[in-house]
């Protein structure tokens, strides 16, 4: 959209072009025009010269029409002048939003600037002339206030003693006219004119003077009456109104979501203002539509200027024209004017309605809205937010107290957080409480009940607190179908559905523009939609969001990837409620497949893969039932792996515990989804350190997995992979080696050679060759295996790059240390080059070197490069992270060795601490920090080399 003063330049163009035509100066205007908006095309410019003769025939015949008695032919002839203007304005509006970038649309405004400056008939004299064209002799018009007096004479004015045509005053115009000339009368309700000119234009000035009886000062409209116990915001009246001499804008525009209190919040203003006596006019303006813009000013100008409202939009330009700044006459100082637009719905709506900027006037605007249109050079945006707590809590006391209610500050604390401490739901519900006679414990049980609607806790349409008009379902209602009617048309109705399931404190956008949030916006576009579409971009979907954003439904900040958009619990909770059971399981569902979308392979981005898990929690509280038939939705296991890989082991299975148990009776113990689940949580046992237990569930899972999918399934495969792991981890390394074999052959028989899985488990079966003391077979065989994924997968695959780090560690422990650090050196440098510094397998290579440093005899070299790798893994993941406290803890080892035990013993002293706080008390991790602790308190003549390698852990 284009910004206003170009909108503007766009409208006077357009009446220049009519107002010019059948006068003296069409000949240069419609050339100039022609080639403007031919722009070197000459069928163009040919084109527009025929449109432009046909603008000059309609206002010839407008002209001849007017002279011929009868309103009914001169409305006709107006219109039709109004049409004309209409569409040369838009002509020019497409030639400055078509222009190639920012420098070609100055240059062309400047162009169409200088082409009214060359050919355009004035439109003003002074401060307030207007300009009417007659195709017949110098006119004067004399006359009082309201009666004016056209007379045409065959005899222009005499020349004035400039030398051109003189304004006459009504006491030497009467004598200047020729005798027997024809008088026309024309009545307005309206200041004195003037008319002067030539042949054929006549210019009419207008001296707006109010009417001489009015009472001083005035104010017009009707101000909403101030809500009970209404709490001011803040410091938002100085944001308006600044003290202590700051600068004061010339327009101010409040803008904010339904229900924050805006209209309250200018009402108030404005009551301040009169009660100082700061302004002589007050004008309160319903602006819900430029329709009521017009009326109020129109009848401003009638209490004011006594000027006619037979004609709206005259009238409306009366009193704009009136609001302009002029120098004082007769001693008197400039009127102080405050005009209030409330409820201005987009900016076209004010469009030429803008009061005018005056140092002796205010103009304040409410709206929810918030596009750049609404602001400029001399429009300042404040955003009108919510209440804070203390407001909130403030409100609920003073106004239940009122009505003889009384509740703790705690419980109403908790409600005002429920409520989202927004001001029109705190009223509502307030009400609601006084009404039906619950305390607010209840009420917030009845509000928490997702099985009820919002409705259903608010009061009804008839009983509504202040005066209001809407219920608080009802006031987002409007909001979210006008973003709907903007472009993309259709999408933001589907859009706000899929926002409405997810987190209201973050949700990336990621998540909003996948393509399963795509797919869901074609299969829900709404009927504001332009018809049927296949596929929406990933455009259209950010545009919908943005949609949403200019009408304040939600919180859009483009800067940020991960807390992208934020949006008020309870709007959430009102676009569910526009909903059936059935329609928002198939939301629920869409929303979990654009999470899973969303969610990376590798969590590089622990914030990040927070907020998805915030997410996914909000996701299971609002639509959790869709997540758990016919099957158990992906996003479901996803978050549990999320959990243990971020540390959280213990939450991990609190996650798949609950899971099962609900899962487990709905859909059937031999759903595959349920054993899904349950290999799920057998794996988390291992890791959070029950390998027994995990083995007993495993082989359990394995079994029923065999009978229901059978042997080769890879699904039966991948829980025999993990019951190998735990066998493993119970010490029975030389059984876990037996198994690998046998798994090995199968997965040889059903997936070949070349299948990940066959790869992953050759690399598990060579690293148990080491751990049974076979390490020049392993090294061997991990040589083959290497070959084989640069084969497969090319030499920069992860999976390559693992071999090659396993098989260099492996070559440190068999003593060729020189050998180990030239592969983890090579394998460092090509992490770094393929995944980036950040990667967390990049660290796991600086972890594998700097034991070797140590290993090689420079526990130095070794505690520096630690101690440099554990500030990075703090900074990337986090520092309770458990591959950031095993760095301090291969740190705090290293310290030892190289004679440092004070620094070691208070290492591994921060890291229990750290661990106590987020591992459960069995933790293995918890379990060897204490045992390493207990040694380096104890002395002993000398230490060990160091922990071995890192275990590779079979996933899941």
């Amino acid at each position: 959209m284009l910004e206003e003063a170009l909108l503007t330049l766009a409208a006077a163009g357009g009446t220049a072009v009519v107002t010019a035509a059948g006068t003296d100066a069409w000949t240069g205007m419609r050339a100039a025009v022609a080639k403007l908006l031919g722009r070197g095309d000459r069928e163009r410019e040919r084109i527009e010269l025929e449109r432009l003769d046909r603008t000059a025939t309609v206002a010839l015949e407008a002209a001849a029409t007017a002279e011929q008695p009868g309103s009914g032919r001169r409305s006709g002839a107006e219109h039709a002048l109004a049409s004309e203007e209409s569409l040369w304005r838009g002509s020019f509006e497409r030639l400055l939003e078509e222009a190639a970038g920012t420098e070609e649309r100055e240059r062309l405004a400047a162009e169409l600037r200088v082409l009214l400056a060359r050919h355009a008939q004035p439109e003003q004299v002074g401060g307030g002339a207007m300009r009417n064209v007659f195709n017949g002799p110098a006119a004067v018009q004399i006359g009082d206030h309201n009666r004016q007096d056209v007379q045409f004479s065959p005899t222009a004015p005499q020349p004035g003693p400039a030398g051109g045509n003189a304004p006459m005053t009504d006491d030497d115009s009467a004598a200047r006219l020729p005798p027997g000339e024809q008088t026309v009368h024309h009545t307005y309700n309206g200041p004195t004119a003037l008319v002067f000119g030539d042949k054929n234009v006549q210019r009419i000035r207008f001296e707006m003077h109010p009417r001489p009886d009015l009472p001083w000062p005035v104010k017009l409209g009707v101000l909403p009456r101030e809500a009970a116990c209404y709490q001011p915001h803040g410091a938002l009246l100085d944001r308006v109104d600044p003290a202590g001499g700051a600068a004061r804008p010339l327009a101010v525009v409040l803008t904010g979501p339904a229900g924050v209190g805006k209209t309250q919040s200018a009402a108030q203003h404005a009551r301040r203002a009169w009660a100082l006596r700061e302004v002589d006019l007050l004008l309160w303006v319903n602006a819900s539509s430029r329709a009521t813009i017009v009326e109020a000013y129109a009848a401003a100008a009638a209490r004011l200027l006594g000027v006619d409202q037979g004609d709206l939009d005259l009238a409306a330009r009366a009193f704009l024209d009136w609001l302009y700044p002029r120098p004082a006459e007769g001693g008197t100082e400039p009127r102080r004017w405050l005009v209030i637009l409330d409820d201005v719905v987009q900016p076209s709506d004010l469009r030429d309605l803008w009061p005018p900027p005056s140092e002796h006037g205010r103009v304040l605007v409410t709206t929810r809205s918030r596009e750049a249109a609404l602001t400029g050079a001399d429009r300042k945006l404040v955003t009108v937010g919510l209440y804070t707590p203390q407001e909130a809590v403030a409100y609920l006391t003073q106004y239940l107290g009122d009505h003889g209610r009384h509740e703790s500050t705690e419980a109403l604390e908790a409600l005002a957080q429920d409520l989202g401490l927004l001001p029109l739901a705190l009223s509502q519900a307030a009400t609601y409480l006084l009404d039906s006679g619950q305390d607010a414990e209840t009420y917030r049980r009845r509000l928490a009940d997702r099985a009820g609607t919002l409705e259903e806790v608010l009061p009804e349409q008839g009983s509504l607190p202040d005066d209001q008009a809407t219920t608080l379902a009802a006031a987002w209602s409007l909001s979210i179908d006008r973003a709907d009617r903007r472009k993309p048309r259709g999408l933001a109705l589907p859009m706000m559905e899929l926002a409405a399931m997810l987190d209201p404190n973050g949700i990336p956008l990621a998540v909003l523009t996948g393509g399963p949030a795509r797919a869901h916006l074609v299969a829900h576009k709404t009927a504001n939609g332009e018809g049927p579409s296949e596929v929406a971009t990933e455009g259209d979907a950010a545009n919908a969001v943005r949609s949403l954003h200019l009408m304040n439904l939600l919180d859009h900040t483009v800067n940020s990837e991960t807390y992208s958009v934020r949006i008020h619990q309870l709007i959430q909770r009102a676009v569910r409620d526009r909903r059936s059971p059935q329609q928002l399981e198939a939301v629920a569902r869409a929303a979990g497949d654009a999470l899973v979308a969303a969610w990376p392979a590798e969590e590089l981005d622990t914030e990040l893969a927070q907020v998805l898990r915030a997410n996914t929690a909000a996701l299971i509280r609002s639509g959790g039932a869709a997540l758990l038939a016919p099957h158990v939705h992906p996003v479901l296991l996803r978050v549990g792996d999320s959990l243990s890989a971020a540390g959280r082991v213990g939450a991990a299975i609190r996650h798949y515990t609950r899971l099962l148990d609900h899962v487990g009776r709905t859909l059937g113990p031999d759903c595959p989804s349920v054993l899904a689940v349950r290999r799920a949580l057998a794996t988390q046992r291992c890791l959070g350190g029950e390998p027994v237990r995990a083995a007993e569930e495993l082989q359990e899972v394995l079994a029923d997995q065999t009978r229901v999918l059978g042997a080769d399934s890879e699904e039966t495969l991948a829980t025999r992979h993990n019951l190998i792991w735990a066998q493993w981890t119970t010490g029975e390394v030389q059984a876990a080696e037996r198994d690998l074999r046998k798994l090995l052959a199968d997965r040889l028989r059903v997936q070949g050679p070349d299948h990940p899985d066959t790869l992953e488990t050759r690399h598990n079966l060579y690293h148990a060759w080491h751990e049974l003391g076979d390490s020049h077979r392993a090294v061997e065989a991990y040589q083959r295996l290497v070959a084989d994924r640069l084969r497969i997968n090319g030499p920069d695959h992860p999976d390559t790059l693992s071999a090659r780090h396993q098989m260099g560690g492996i070559k440190g422990i068999m003593g060729d240390t020189a050998g180990a650090r030239t592969e983890l050196s090579a394998v460092l440098a090509d992490r770094v080059r393929v995944q980036g510094a950040d990667h967390p397998a990049t660290l796991a290579a600086r972890h594998a070197l700097a034991r070797l440093h140590g290993e090689a005899g420079h526990p130095e070299e070794a505690v520096a490069a630690l101690l440099a790798l554990y500030e990075d893994r703090a900074r990337i993941l986090g520092a309770y992270h458990p591959e950031t406290m095993g760095t301090r803890r291969l740190l705090a080892h290293w310290q030892a060795v190289a004679g440092h035990r004070d620094e070691a013993i208070a290492t591994l002293e921060a890291v229990l601490s750290d661990q106590e706080g987020v591992l459960d008390p069995g933790h293995p991790d918890l379990v060897e920090t204490r045992r390493e602790l207990s040694k380096q308190r104890t002395p002993r003549p000398e230490l060990a080399a160091g922990p071995g390698p890192d275990m590779t852990v079979p996933s899941d």
